[in-house]
């Protein structure tokens, strides 16, 4: 059954390590059991959860973003024997916020899982000589726009007095929590021939 794009509540991660492609590509597949779907602002139960997996794959260069992903799901560090606690920061009563996207691969539509919430995305500021410039230039700029007329007031927003839900609130429709901008989402399954190599994160 192909499930709809969107966001979903899973729990009850298992793991295991696979290896895939003909560079025999390393991986930690965490399977979850999917069970809430995210509909008109609140979590829908399925009417059967089903398993779906993530794929993390465990080569040097995508490691910075797999380690990441899996402190948030609580792994105990064993590889052998992969164990998951949620943290309370990442769900709630072990519940693991995922996204469903969709892709083609070789004709075919299949679902692609990623992590909602995996830890914040790294930045970097620029050097202070480009912190200067972009000073200079917005003062420099700023001078045609002194004697503009100001702009309307707008008006007061009304205040939200809506209720938090439980399990943790639902995405608005239509809209996604994306995880962070690199990698992509992880591939669910991968395809048979590893498409990559090492020389992107997955």
């Amino acid at each position: 059954m192909l499930l709809a794009t969107g966001s979903y509540l899973a729990r009850s991660p298992e793991g295991c390590m696979d290896t895939r492609g003909s560079n025999n590509t390393p991986f930690m597949v965490v399977t979850l059991d999917v069970c809430h779907v995210a509909a008109a602002g609140q979590w829908q139960e399925l009417t059967t959860p089903v398993q779906r997996s993530l794929w993390l794959a465990t080569t040097d260069a995508a490691w910075p973003y797999t380690e990441k992903k899996l402190r948030a799901l609580g792994f105990n560090g064993d590889f052998r024997a992969p164990e998951f606690t949620i943290p309370v920061d990442n769900g709630d009563e072990g519940w693991v916020q995922l996204i469903c996207d969709h892709e083609t691969y070789e004709g075919q539509t299949r679902e692609k899982w990623g992590l909602a919430k995996w830890g914040d995305q790294e930045r970097t500021p620029p050097a202070d000589d480009v912190m200067r410039r972009l000073k200079a230039k917005w003062e420099q700029d700023g001078q045609q726009y002194s004697e503009s007329p100001a702009a309307p007031v707008p008006p007061d927003m009304p205040r939200n007095t809506r209720a938090p839900q439980a399990p943790p609130q639902a995405p608005a429709p239509g809209a996604r929590q994306a995880a962070p901008a690199a990698p992509p989402p992880d591939q669910a399954p991968p395809p048979t021939e590893d498409p990559t190599g090492d020389d992107i994160p997955f």
